[in-house]
């Protein structure tokens, strides 16, 4: 990732600490085993191994990356023959520092 300003870096952390949350909730589920009474489930060795495994998803978070947190690159339009038309919210602009736009292929034939 090239760039990181601070609003980006907290956007990064909350999408990190999500996915290892999630990462959690999944451990704790598939250990808990089935029929088995609440009482008699080992909840610290359970805790101990999704804990490891949270830990675990953010670091590769940080070293993989996410797809959610996408910053590939920049859009440029250089072809004057190039049509293209956004419906930018002008409001919405201002009241941020960056915008995201998704380019999907025009499958529309002419």
């Amino acid at each position: 990732m090239k760039y990181f300003d601070k609003d980006r870096l907290i956007e990064f952390l909350v999408l990190a600490l999500k996915r290892s949350l999630w990462t959690f909730a999944e451990v704790v589920l598939i250990m808990v085993p089935m029929g088995v009474a609440v009482s008699a489930v080992d909840w610290k060795n359970i805790f101990e191994i999704a804990l490891g495994t949270a830990i675990l998803s953010i670091c590769k978070s940080i070293v993989a990356g996410m797809p959610e947190f996408a910053s590939d690159g920049e859009l440029m339009i250089t072809d004057s023959e190039c049509n293209v038309k956004l419906n930018i919210d002008q409001q919405a602009v201002n009241s941020k520092k960056s915008i995201r736009l998704k380019v999907v292929p025009d499958t529309k034939s002419e």
